[in-house]
């Protein structure tokens, strides 16, 4: 009697095993940056938040929060894609997508909008970084936007626009969409997209309108860990524009005083940022060999956000030449090209 006991009761346990998979399967899924994913059902998508009911409660999640969602019910595929999307395996993303079969997207309609987004965003990463129809993977891009203005991609989608216009030199349309983040309701994102106006302004040699938007982050009374970031981003750019105005001194000290009280392994990006226009401040000063030393610590030290480190590149590729060392010059220029194809930079001469 103790052992068919025994036997029932791990038969129950396995039993409830199984059936708490099955629940978890028939369950919405919101993996956020941290633990546990919430469980429940997804009853509202926003492009700022989705509101997913939990034991009849709704829980309202920030986008910019979410690492992840699992939709229930849908299709094995899909959710593989999901995985390849969050590890940026997006070779592997545009291959997995032709798995997934079109009919099992018809069950709900945030799984078509994943599906379109996934596409249309790996192909543009794609053509960023290795060249090709920027403007096929721009008009997938507002495909999607058109079609599913509500889906928590939106502002992902509309921020790649923005970046693709930046590498195809069309600094006006960059500028515009950059201008459309700002309407996004997170703060510090708020900041980063006046930012990013602004960097675009001034790749179009609109140094006032730069030095404005610059200062209007510079100014803010944000004073979390990310507004602060992006003050010190906004530092680096007008510190450009006061070199390209006549005002390089300005400009250096500005940027020193970034390099000098602030922590490079803390902020890598910040750092490739402020290398480069210290470089751009000393060219404009018609000091080369500070130039390059500037740029150089980029290419060395502070290389991992692709466009800065296209920029330092290009910038390398002509001073090492002025200075005699063409090997150098045409490694710098052969990198740039080869890593970085879908830049801007890999087009200037």
């Amino acid at each position: 009697m103790l052992r068919l006991k025994g036997k029932a009761i791990v038969a129950f346990h396995v039993a409830a095993m199984f059936a708490a998979s099955s629940v978890a399967q028939l369950t919405d899924q919101v993996y956020t940056s941290g633990g546990t994913p919430t469980r429940g059902q997804i009853t509202n998508i926003t492009p700022a938040e989705i509101d997913i009911s939990v034991s009849n409660q709704i829980r309202k999640i920030s986008v910019r929060d979410i690492r992840k969602i699992n939709f229930s019910g849908e299709a094995r595929e899909l959710r593989k894609v999901r995985d390849l999307m969050a590890d940026g395996r997006y070779e592997d993303v545009k291959e997995a997508l032709v798995k997934v079969s079109v009919e099992s997207l018809e069950t709900r309609k945030a799984l078509k909008a994943d599906y379109d987004f996934f596409g249309a965003y790996a192909e543009a990463r794609l053509v960023l970084r290795g060249g090709g129809d920027k403007n096929g993977a721009v008009r997938k891009l507002n495909s999607f936007i058109k079609e599913h203005p509500a889906s928590y991609h939106y502002f992902s989608a509309v921020e790649l626009i923005a970046d693709m216009a930046v590498s195809m030199g069309n600094y006006k349309a960059a500028s515009k969409f950059y201008g459309d983040l700002i309407k996004a309701p997170w703060n510090d994102y708020k900041l980063r997209a006046t930012v990013l106006q602004g960097r675009s302004m001034l790749a179009e040699k609109k140094y006032e309108d730069a030095v404005k938007r610059f200062d209007m982050v510079m100014e803010s009374q944000y004073d979390d860990p990310e507004s602060l970031l992006q003050k010190k981003m906004a530092e680096t750019g007008k510190a450009v524009c006061l070199a390209e105005s006549g005002n390089h001194d300005e400009g250096i000290k500005l940027v020193e005083t970034i390099i000098a009280n602030n922590d490079p392994q803390l902020s890598g990006i910040l750092f490739g940022h402020a290398y480069n226009a210290l470089g751009r401040c000393y060219l404009k000063a018609n000091k080369p060999k500070d130039a390059l030393l500037a740029f150089l610590h980029v290419d060395l030290l502070f290389f991992t956000d692709s466009e800065t480190h296209a920029e330092s590149l290009y910038n390398l590729s002509k001073l090492w030449g002025d200075q005699n060392q063409a090997d150098r010059a045409l490694r710098a220029r052969a990198t740039l090209t080869q890593r970085y194809a879908g830049s801007v930079w890999a087009k200037e001469e």
